[in-house]
């Protein structure tokens, strides 16, 4: 199987992350943006990945909901971790 990443900006962002074209290259933890169109729908952090069916679980927001994201639907893109307070 090709799997393939693309590097690039994430839209409406200054930072870099990278295209996921390939379910098995995130892990648990990973922060994620959920993408249409260039548009950020969501960003989250992974919660777990099913390459075998296409979909991911985030928890996303204050209340970390689960959400159910089908990857044919939209770009994912994982993003650096946020910087860690000492």
């Amino acid at each position: 199987m090709h799997r393939s990443l693309t590097f690039g900006p994430p839209a409406g962002h200054g930072s870099t992350g990278v295209r996921i074209h390939d379910l098995s290259d995130l892990r648990a933890g990973d922060v994620v943006e959920i993408r249409h169109w260039d548009t950020v729908h969501q960003r989250g952090v992974v919660d777990v990945v099913s390459p075998r069916l296409g979909v991911l679980w985030i928890l996303d927001g204050p209340l970390r909901d689960r959400t159910l994201v089908h990857a044919c639907e939209h770009a994912l893109w994982r993003m650096p971790h946020p910087a860690r307070s000492a």
